[in-house]
């Protein structure tokens, strides 16, 4: 096995494998990118609908509960740094069995996401050019809508298949736009109209108590504030792993936080404390099709920002699109890998990408399109196979420490010094017979 000058390893057979080309930066990009996405627009409103000026508790608890799963993502990230990782930590830990259930879940959620972040781009302009006619009366996308949002798609996956570096560098630029925007929203709203009063209006800080607290948390901040585990799906593909996973999982969460929160403040100050006088059930007049704080901008003069959240309404979900295309590729790749697809779903291209995997991406999101009875049951069935991939992460370390009470170890969990030892950095592999010493099997 041998490194080539363009930094890809290639096996004695002239097997391509993943370049490690996504530095810290990058991971922290691609995280956020899923987490700062098209959910900012609405979630402020939802959680203060419950919660009142409660609602800022609750995003620090909804914080506070993915942290601890973030943290068990950083330790396996850590010690498996394979692309893929949420569809591969079940099977490495459990078997077949664990793997089948896991990593099925994990393609469910990220394949999904990419078709449905389109599908909201097109709503978006649909509304504001109703000559487009993307969309039809029922909700459903037209043979055009189709045809353009195709072409979305193949414009991710064109991005994709020129390489690890081309998705970092494109999303990298897409993120910066996402998190200005928001923060410009943020000092916009906070100084042309902010009432510090309406933080204790309608009954008090917390008008529900810890009940609305509590209730605003699934209903939008926990997804909102999820998607921190997507440059695990690339981790295969990061440099210096060990150290970079961790630490972008950790600083895109913080950040993530911090913009949530901020909107928050930005959107209970900017109301009219008229409109809060009986109460939080309709915190804001007639809502535009551009959300809640497109709204608040019109009511307090801020046309300019107004435009820029129209603009932003397309840009975010097509964003936050382009990572699920690669995200969801990589997941491909790793069932590939755990033996549940043809071995030529794992075949990497000379640009060091699955490009099987990535054409899968594309057609099972064009069939996505076609309609299905219900936008809405889809994304029910993308959160319902979240939550079961967010589950076995926990279960996956869990099962990994019991193989090795007495702590990490060159055959046990993590496997990362022996598996650097024994192979190239480029390639992860880890003892499958974590009883015996010396290790009698590997698998990369």
């Amino acid at each position: 096995m041998a490194k080539t000058s363009s930094g890809r390893t290639v096996t004695g057979a002239g097997g391509q494998h993943l370049h490690r080309a996504i530095g810290l930066r990058g991971l922290t990009m691609i995280n956020l990118g899923s987490i700062i996405g098209s959910g900012w627009r609405l979630g402020a409103r939802t959680a203060a609908k419950v919660a009142g000026g409660g609602s800022l508790v609750s995003w620090v608890l909804g914080a506070g509960v993915l942290i601890v799963l973030a943290l068990v993502h950083a330790e396996l990230g850590s010690a498996y740094p394979v692309s893929g990782g949420t569809a591969r930590f079940p099977f490495i830990t459990f078997g077949a069995l664990g793997g089948f259930t896991g990593g099925w879940m994990a393609w469910i959620y990220t394949v999904t996401i990419a078709p449905i972040e389109v599908e909201a781009s097109l709503s978006y302009l649909d509304s504001h050019f109703t000559g487009l006619h993307f969309i039809n009366a029922s909700g459903v996308l037209t043979g055009r809508g189709i045809l353009v949002g195709a072409g979305f798609l193949l414009v991710f996956v064109v991005i994709n298949a020129m390489g690890a570096r081309w998705l970092s560098e494109t999303n990298s630029v897409a993120v910066i736009w996402k998190i200005f925007i928001p923060l410009l929203t943020i000092v916009a709203l906070m100084a042309a109209s902010f009432h510090g009063s309406n933080f204790t209006a309608g009954g008090g800080f917390a008008p529900f108590g810890f009940h609305g607290i509590f209730a605003a948390l699934p209903l939008g901040v926990i997804f909102a504030e999820g998607g921190f585990e997507q440059c695990i799906q690339v981790a295969g593909e990061a440099e210096n792993p060990q150290r970079n996973v961790p630490r972008a999982i950790i600083y895109s969460m913080i950040i993530g936080t911090l913009v949530y929160l901020l909107l928050e403040v930005a959107f209970v100050g900017a109301l009219n404390p008229a409109h809060l006088l009986h109460g939080w059930a309709n915190p804001i007049g007639g809502v535009q099709t551009f959300g809640p704080y497109a709204t608040l901008a019109t009511a307090a003069g801020l046309g300019w920002l107004t435009t820029l959240l129209i603009i932003d309404a397309v840009i975010s979900p097509a964003g936050t699109g382009l990572v699920y295309i690669g995200t969801s590729s990589r997941v491909s790749y790793a069932l590939g890998r755990n033996g549940y697809f043809p071995p030529a779903i794992s075949k990497i291209s000379k640009r060091g990408v699955p490009f099987a995997s990535i054409i899968i991406s594309f057609v099972v999101g064009i069939l996505i399109f076609l309609p299905f009875p219900s936008w809405g049951g889809l994304v029910g069935l993308a959160t319902s196979a979240m939550v079961f991939m967010y589950a076995l992460a926990p279960l996956a370390l869990g099962g990994c420490a019991a193989k090795t009470p007495a702590g990490p170890g060159p055959t046990g969990c993590p496997p990362r010094a022996r598996s650097a030892r024994s192979r190239s950095s480029s390639r992860t592999c880890w003892c499958t017979s974590p009883g015996s010493a010396p290790c009698s099997g590997w698998r990369c």
